[in-house]
C-alpha cells in the first residue's frame, strides 16, 4: 500500500464496492494497473471474524470497551490499525496488539 500510495482508507473504499463487508472474507486482495482492486474471496466455510470495512466514524461508534480499555464482554476483538484478531475475556484489560502494537480495538463483525 505505500508502494501504490494506498490509505487504508481507499482500500476499504475499493473493498466496499467489491462487496466486501469485513476482513475475514477477503483471501486475498491485489491492487492492479487499473487502479482497480481484484478480490479472492474465503469459502463460506473459511469466513473468520474480521475488521469491519466501514469507514472509521462509524467504526468506533459501537464499542464493547470501557473507556479505560476493559472489554464490557467477552468477545472476537479486531485491531483498528491493522486487522488482527484475539478473543478477549469480559472485564479483562484489552493489551497492545501482537501484530502492530497499536492499542485502538473494535468487535470483530462475522
Amino acid at each position: 500500500m505505500k508502494k501504490d500510495d494506498l490509505s487504508k482508507e481507499d482500500l476499504f473504499r475499493l473493498l466496499r464496492i467489491k462487496e466486501v463487508e469485513q476482513l475475514g472474507q477477503v483471501n486475498k486482495a491485489f491492487f492492479e494497473t487499473t487502479g482497480q482492486v481484484s478480490v479472492m474471496f474465503q469459502s463460506p466455510k473459511k469466513i473468520k471474524p474480521g475488521l469491519s470495512i466501514l469507514p472509521d466514524t462509524e467504526l468506533l461508534n459501537d464499542n464493547p470497551l470501557s473507556s479505560d480499555g476493559i472489554a464490557l464482554e467477552s468477545a472476537c476483538f479486531t485491531c483498528v490499525n491493522c486487522g488482527y484478531t484475539q478473543n478477549f475475556t469480559k472485564d479483562v484489560m484489552i493489551k497492545n496488539c501482537d501484530s502492530c502494537k497499536e492499542d485502538k480495538w473494535i468487535k470483530a463483525v462475522l
